[in-house]
């Protein structure tokens, strides 16, 4: 036992290293042990799963995102879970699966990591089982409202992934399977022949974006189209010279690329590279770095804006877009306190830093406001919105990190490549949006551009209460802001990078300008 005193780096270096000594040195002890034990745990999910379901989960191979298939099935992999392709066509969920279609059983050695992940979380009302609780040997009889879970209850990945996948109901052991090696994915790949051709990528496809940013740091012209299904095109006079090239793209990060024969060229509005600062606090922030995972994952070229550049002023010169994390106002105007820290650490970007902000969107910026930065956007921008959040928590809203049923407005620019009867995750930290319509003079209407349904129910994974207080309700908005906008998200938009269903709204704002 630690006996008080200094505790340095090297304390808990050598603390981490004497554990992992103990674990290597038990497991070397009773390796036979704890193979054949491991051996036993393993045959015991198998011969579990092969008598009672969840049994598997079918996940067709034409996916709206295929790059997120592909990244599922790649982590599988790694992890050890062993997935299949039918043989045959068969029907499952009361629906018709073609042969090829991708089978992931629980009956396997890890088939109870399969469940956790894919299944649906259905938190129960600990009211009637107390005998679950930590710490209470007895059943103890509860009044009042239901015992809430302390921590995230819903982390469905097919929901987070914007993947369909589809529960099996009988023994995958039924099915006729082949095992898969690598990911086998057949890549939808056509060439057009007609002298007015165009290439085109599949803005639905996470990997697309990975294209277009590394064409765009190329130079090579990249187009959005304006209708239709907001494809991502590539004009003739660079289809030609890229074939090859793009059918790799397509390979690599299996989105759909395709050769299209037409009469005339969609009408499309032409991209740029945004040139993307992520603000970074010196206080630290968890958000800020699955950001910066996310922006460094799909190929974004950023800048790190600290306190002092930002103070600094003419951003605009510089940036066309400006993350802020989720951190609450006081973080980013005040950031650590004097006397805490060595003085270079200390403040965050003060009313000075708040004031370049504004003239950077009155000049044309995007600000992309996330999660709890929201509140710097309603407390000191003067914008035509009223903030509803402790209204609904009053009227009964709670909801412990939980995957809900979520609208988004497909006619948005910022949702392009998104399906719009969407999900989100949604904590009862989330803020909630009203448009009052009065502004201060430099603001224009404000566009709802995600809210929850107007009818329930809502929860698809987790736990929810109270949900008739947010139904309707607006947590993301786009603000038009002097010449730029400023884009407010209320609730985590990636959960720790694994809502990728929803990356494509911070995609969309970082490549499409404002509309004049």
């Amino acid at each position: 036992p630690w006996e008080g005193g200094w505790w340095r780096i090297g304390d808990a270096v050598e603390y981490c290293l004497t554990a992992s000594k103990a674990v290597l040195d038990v497991t070397a002890r009773y390796r036979e042990d704890m193979l054949f034990s491991k051996y036993r745990l393993a045959q015991a999910n198998i011969q579990r799963f092969q008598a009672e379901p969840p049994f598997g989960w079918a996940f067709p191979t034409h996916q709206a995102d295929r790059f997120a298939l592909g990244e599922l099935l790649d982590k599988f992999e790694i992890l050890g879970v062993e997935v299949f392709l039918s043989e045959e066509a068969f029907q499952a969920g009361g629906r018709e699966f073609p042969a090829r279609t991708l089978i992931i059983p629980t009956s396997q050695p890890f088939g109870g990591f399969v469940k956790t992940l894919l299944e649906r979380q259905a938190y129960p009302d600990l009211r009637t089982k107390t005998h679950l609780w930590q710490g209470i040997p007895r059943r103890v009889e509860v009044e009042g409202g239901p015992l809430r879970p302390y921590d995230i209850a819903g982390w469905t990945l097919p929901l987070q992934m914007g993947l369909e996948a589809v529960e099996l109901d009988r023994p995958a052991s039924s099915l006729a399977l082949t095992r898969a090696t690598g990911l086998q994915m057949i890549l939808e790949f056509t060439q057009g022949d007609q002298p007015n051709w165009f290439w085109s990528l599949d803005s639905r496809d996470s990997g697309a974006w990975i294209a277009v940013n590394g064409l765009l740091s190329r130079e090579i012209p990249v187009e959005m189209e304006t209708g239709g299904e907001g494809r991502f095109i590539i004009g003739q006079d660079y289809g030609r010279e890229l074939a090859e090239e793009l059918e790799d793209i397509g390979t690599s990060t299996w989105a759909r690329v395709g050769g299209d024969e037409v009469s005339e060229q969609p009408e499309t509005r032409p991209l740029a590279p945004f040139r993307i600062a992520l603000y970074r606090p010196w206080q630290g922030s968890m958000d800020e770095g699955w950001l910066r995972w996310i922006l460094e994952h799909y190929d974004y070229d950023f800048a790190q804006l600290r306190n002092d550049r930002v103070r600094a002023g003419g951003l605009r010169e510089d940036f066309d877009a400006i993350i802020l994390p989720s951190l609450r106002s006081r973080a980013i105007l005040q950031g650590n306190r004097e006397g805490t820290l060595p003085p270079q650490y200390v403040g965050g970007i003060g009313e000075e830093g708040l004031e370049e902000l504004k003239t950077f969107a009155r000049e044309g910026g995007t600000i992309f406001f996330h999660e709890g930065s929201s509140e710097l956007a309603l407390q000191s921008f003067e914008l035509p919105l009223r903030e509803v959040s402790a209204a609904a928590r009053e009227a009964g809203f709670y909801s412990a990190g939980s995957i809900l049923r979520f609208s988004w407005d497909g006619d948005s620019p910022l949702t392009r490549g998104m399906d719009p009867d969407g999900v989100a995750f949604v904590s009862s930290r989330a803020f909630l949006f009203e448009i009052t319509g009065e502004g201060d003079g430099v603001v224009g209407m404000p566009r709802v551009v995600g809210s929850f349904p107007e009818e329930g129910p809502l929860l698809l994974s987790g736990y929810l209460e109270g949900e008739e207080a947010v139904l309707g309700k607006a947590p993301v908005v786009e603000v038009p802001y002097g010449e730029g906008r400023l884009v407010l998200v209320g609730f985590s938009l990636h959960n720790r990078a694994q809502m990728v269903a929803n990356f494509k709204l911070l995609f969309n704002a970082m490549l499409i300008a404002p509309t004049p």
